[in-house]
């Protein structure tokens, strides 16, 4: 059966606009839920609120803040019976769990995607692709051109050595996960007048038979580098554009997975949605390891700071979805 993505493309929004445990954390910090309106207008004042309130990076045009660098709230993690609502509410973020491992909900899907990271996780979630994920058709790794810094190269040198961009730590990750042959590497111009470098696509096959793809994204929504929404628009684009078949790639397909980290389940599925699943008419689903998969230990603002990312790319997918 056919599915419309557009049509759970907006059952996905209504159901954030309405989320009981989204609006109980937001709610405990002072936030006024707005009753009348468009589900539109209740996700600007939710997202007004949210970015006020739980962007803990404040990063800027000018001056870019990763994740792991935000300044750490004390008042919050601190908080012990703040942190228990957060985690508590977390576990349940609009059908999401940001806390704990989600598995897959089928044995094989055409496309598995594995999502672009720093440090160890794209190790982690290559670890934990094989680990749960069944029969796929393609694979795509979703790298991009960010440089890394000396404290980074030394974290990954295990998996990744001599690796100086986001793109070559997936590799790396591949090659320690699984036996790949490499077949060719392209370099593509911007794909379109405001991208800031050039996409490249790196096609592997393993022993198994599995193609692989790993793309450098170009940057376009990112203010300083490729985001996620920028590294699903590039391979959605290389797929629509006949890219991939005339290089023997099956393609995205009509179900696609994305593997992650939990934390960022939330925001990269509505991205996943907008770039992928509504162009391409491909069912989405994303799952996520939780930090003791990778040894780590999760804080409740990181918690906050990801429901606030969830929020802002929900917004995009609303107003994609209503100007077309």
């Amino acid at each position: 059966m056919m599915i419309d993505t557009r049509e759970s493309g907006r059952e996905f929004v209504n159901g954030v606009v309405t989320d009981p445990h989204l609006l109980l954390v937001a709610q405990t910090f002072g936030f006024e839920p707005q009753t009348d309106g468009t589900d539109g207008d209740k996700l600007l004042n939710l997202q007004e609120f949210t970015n006020a309130t739980f962007d803990f990076r404040k990063s800027t045009k000018d001056n870019f803040v990763e994740r792991w660098q935000s300044v750490e709230p004390t008042e919050i993690n601190e908080n012990v019976m703040m942190a228990r609502l957060v985690f508590a509410a977390s576990r349940n973020i609009s059908g999401f769990n940001l806390v704990d491992d989600t598995l897959p909900s089928k044995e094989g899907y055409d496309s598995a995607w594995i999502l672009g990271a720093g440090n160890k996780a794209p190790l982690s979630r290559l670890k934990f692709y094989t680990a749960h994920v069944g029969t796929v058709g393609t694979m795509f790794l979703l790298g991009s051109g960010r440089v890394l810094q000396d404290a980074e190269k030394e974290k990954t040198a295990d998996y990744a050595p001599n690796a100086n961009y986001e793109y070559d730590l997936m590799d790396g990750a591949l090659r320690a996960t699984h036996d790949v042959h490499e077949i060719e590497e392209t370099r593509f111009g911007p794909t379109d007048s405001s991208s800031r470098d050039h996409g490249r696509l790196r096609i592997y096959k393993t022993d198994s038979g599995l193609d692989v793809v790993s793309i450098w994204a170009p940057a376009i929504e990112g203010t300083a580098r490729a985001n996620t929404a920028d590294a699903y628009r590039f391979v959605s684009t290389l797929n629509r554009s006949s890219e991939l078949e005339k290089r023997g790639i099956a393609g995205i397909g009509k179900s696609a997975l994305s593997v992650t980290n939990a934390q960022y389940t939330f925001f990269q599925k509505a991205d996943f949605m907008r770039h992928v699943g509504i162009p391409n008419g491909a069912e989405t689903e994303i799952i996520g390891f939780g930090a003791g998969f990778a040894n780590l230990v999760r804080k409740p603002h990181e918690l906050l700071q990801e429901i606030n990312s969830g929020i802002n790319s929900v917004v995009e997918l609303h107003r994609a979805l209503t100007s077309r």
